[in-house]
């Protein structure tokens, strides 16, 4: 046991763990909303340095959605386009019986349209919707704009 605390190793874990919990105790003393506004100098947080999704927040986001009605045992993908100038950075869809509808596949298709492909495996008829979240995002959104009022709902039988 002596020869172990003594071994290089275990010495410099031990410095390690002493400065790891040195930084957590002192990050701990700092008052809760200690840096704010007055403390950032102007210029200081840009959107190029804040991650992704805060960036998107502090443009705005919008969300559309698409409402369909899935007949028994049938599927297909729902596209739901955002507005001009905005990028699809997310999306999925919903429904009210779990049990019956499916989500199969959700993904952005060329930056301005959602795509999530549902299907509906029971008995009834299923309304389901796909909503998107759009965003302004850095760099624009792509050249090709998709009508704001163009959804689409193809349908596939699903085998019983």
């Amino acid at each position: 046991m002596r020869k172990v605390l003594h071994s290089p190793s275990m010495l410099v874990a031990l410095v390690a763990l002493v400065l790891a919990l040195a930084g957590t105790g002192y990050a701990a003393g700092l008052a809760k909303n200690s840096v704010g506004t007055p403390q950032l100098k102007n210029g200081a947080v840009t959107t190029v340095k804040l991650a992704p999704a805060a960036s998107a927040r502090i443009a705005g986001l919008t969300y559309r959605s698409v409402t369909v009605t899935a007949d028994p045992h049938m599927g297909g993908p729902l596209r739901v386009p955002c507005p001009t100038g905005l990028t699809a950075i997310g999306g999925g869809a919903e429904t009210s019986h779990a049990l019956n509808a499916y989500l199969l596949d959700s993904h952005p298709t060329n930056g301005k349209t959602w795509e999530v492909s549902v299907a509906n495996d029971g008995d009834a008829p299923e309304q389901i919707t796909a909503w998107a979240v759009c965003a302004k995002v850095d760099g624009g959104a792509p050249k090709a704009a998709m009508s704001a009022g163009h959804m689409s709902a193809h349908h596939f039988e699903l085998p019983r």
